[in-house]
């Protein structure tokens, strides 16, 4: 239900207008899912991330018959057209707690942090919006920061869109 209630508000507050290729997760136990497929796939094209050494990779799926189990169990493509993130109109990231300037904390491996270093750096408009998924007690004053981590463009929650 709370998978719900966050996709209206990023529906509701027109993030997802003209979005057309999108990157998501398939969540991990405790992380907020971004893939109802029925909101996510409302006419876009989805691309999920593979493990690939320390790195990863985002490749086009249709549903979830597309999925298998990865690295430490992580649904992720079997297969699919590989997709570089500067093709994508926006990146669903998750996390584990987010901060009042959209600072994120993640599970340590910084595997988003690289994907997303390409693209971090150049102004919105000319990369991907890069949105943070999160309940709404993930956040947190301040999280802990450093030069690599990726500081997000904004965090929705099943309440609100947190925009830094």
């Amino acid at each position: 239900m709370r998978d719900d209630a966050r996709y209206l508000t990023l529906s509701e507050s027109g993030i997802l207008g003209g979005v057309r290729k999108i990157a998501a997760y398939a969540a991990m136990a405790g992380e907020p899912d971004p893939l109802p497929w029925r909101h996510v796939t409302d006419g876009r094209q989805v691309a999920l991330p593979r493990v690939v050494g320390r790195d990863l990779s985002f490749h086009m799926v249709r549903g979830p018959e597309d999925l298998a189990p990865g690295r430490w169990g992580i649904l992720e493509p079997a297969g699919g057209e590989a997709v570089e993130l500067e093709d994508l109109d926006l990146v669903l990231v998750p996390l584990l707690a987010f901060d009042y300037g959209c600072g994120r904390v993640g599970r340590g491996g910084g595997f988003y942090d690289r994907a997303l270093a390409g693209v971090a750096g150049r102004p919105l408009g000319t990369r991907p919006g890069l949105v943070g998924i999160a309940d709404g007690e993930d956040e947190l004053p301040s999280v802990p920061r450093r030069e690599w981590d990726v500081v997000l463009d904004m965090v929705a929650t099943p309440e609100r869109i947190h925009r830094r």
